[in-house]
Parts: structure tokens; C-alpha cells; sequence
């Protein structure tokens, strides 16, 4: 085989290298702000249910006696 002088680098099949990625703080502010309004969506409505619930069992709608 003749030498070429060509070095190859095994880069690995995930496609990771050896630099490391730069920070993308905006993003994962983004992020977590996406996922505490998310979670704030959820904890409004489990509110809203156990209320409309409990306004149902104390307090019945008044039904027209028509």
C-alpha cells in the first residue's frame, strides 16, 4: 500500500465530535418558560374542574319547572 498522507479522523456514527456545542441560553430559557406555562395551563384546569365540582354536589343549578 503506498502512504497517501492523508490522515483520517474516525468520527463516531452518532455524529458527535470532539467540540463541544455552544450554549444556547435563549433556547432553553424559552424552554422552561414553555414548560412552567404548560404546567400552570394544567394546574388551572384541574382548579376549574375541582371547583365546577364542587359547585355541583353544594350548590345545584336551579332547573326550570316548565
Amino acid at each position: 500500500m503506498a502512504e497517501t498522507g492523508i490522515c483520517l479522523r474516525l468520527i463516531p456514527a452518532h455524529g458527535a465530535t470532539d467540540i463541544p456545542r455552544k450554549t444556547n441560553y435563549d433556547f432553553e430559557r424559552r424552554e422552561r418558560e414553555r414548560v412552567k406555562a404548560e404546567e400552570a395551563v394544567k394546574k388551572a384546569q384541574a382548579k376549574a374542574e375541582k371547583k365546577a365540582a364542587q359547585q355541583g354536589t353544594l350548590d345545584p343549578e336551579p332547573s326550570d319547572g316548565l
